[in-house]
């Protein structure tokens, strides 16, 4: 899926040049959350399975590295949400973040 722009499935995660606000003071989440996806994948390989496309055209996939899936892991660090259809281990994700 080289040069083919992803959106994970399962997670909303902060988009380009979108700030947030934690504890009533704002921060670059979209920065935070970019510089978290790199330390995931960490030269690691990644694949990826599409399972649908968005209302924007782009792929929505599972991708995976040989230790975490990418999506749940960034709901496991406070940096993504789940989304209704998530599975169960999102779910438990978002129980660790929240911890």
């Amino acid at each position: 899926m080289n040069g083919t722009h992803i959106r994970l499935a399962h997670i909303d995660a902060p988009e380009a040049q979108q700030t947030c606000n934690r504890e009533g003071v704002e921060w670059a989440c979209d920065a935070a959350a970019t510089e978290a996806l790199s330390s995931v994948l960490d030269g690691q390989s990644v694949s990826c399975s599409s399972i649908d496309t968005d209302i924007h055209g782009r792929q929505v996939a599972h991708c995976q590295t040989p230790v975490f899936a990418l999506g749940r892991e960034m709901v496991r660090r406070g940096l993504a949400i789940t989304l209704d259809n998530a599975p169960y281990e999102y779910g438990e994700a978002a129980k660790i973040a929240h911890a």
